[in-house]
């Protein structure tokens, strides 16, 4: 009860704290769904793409990683102003959230049409299952949106 009326005193403030540790917003699972997969902002339509996967490499936890891209879908210089901060992935009826890791992802100059993210320690879900991500962008007026990319794989390094 009293995480409960934590949770709910914080969304206002866009996150709870779940056994120690800040967590985005909690949404239901048919609102994610709902999520548009394309999105209007700062004059430019953006998409959203994923690399995720588990590291099962020795001496690894074996977490969930997801690197994401939002991007212009006319391949134009990616919006200065726009940001991202947060993420929710979606698998059957389960939702794991989180805020994304202070890494910086160099710009890629092959690239400027996108903007990278990570966000690290996720579930244990099986490589080869499909997921539904949505990240909270925020415009140039610090407004957020939500954006989200269907049947995306969790893939495992070779």
């Amino acid at each position: 009860m009293k995480t409960a009326v934590l949770c709910l005193a914080v969304f206002l403030l866009a996150g709870c704290k779940d056994n120690g540790i800040e967590t985005p917003m909690p949404i239901p699972v048919d609102q994610l769904l709902a999520v548009p997969t394309s999105l209007r902002v700062e004059g430019k339509s953006l998409y959203l793409a994923t690399d995720i996967w588990r590291n099962f490499m020795p001496g690894s936890r074996s977490t969930l990683i997801a690197l994401i891209f939002v991007s212009t879908a006319d391949s134009s210089q990616f919006p200065a102003t726009v940001s991202a901060d947060a993420v929710w992935i979606v698998y059957n009826s389960e939702v794991w959230s989180s805020y994304f890791t202070d890494e910086q992802i160099p710009p890629d100059p092959q690239r400027p049409d996108r903007y990278a993210r990570f966000a690290r320690g996720g579930p244990l879900w099986e490589p080869g299952v499909k997921v539904d991500v949505i990240v909270r962008v925020y415009d140039g007026l610090h407004m957020p949106h939500l954006l989200r990319a269907t049947e995306q794989s969790i893939g495992a390094p070779e």
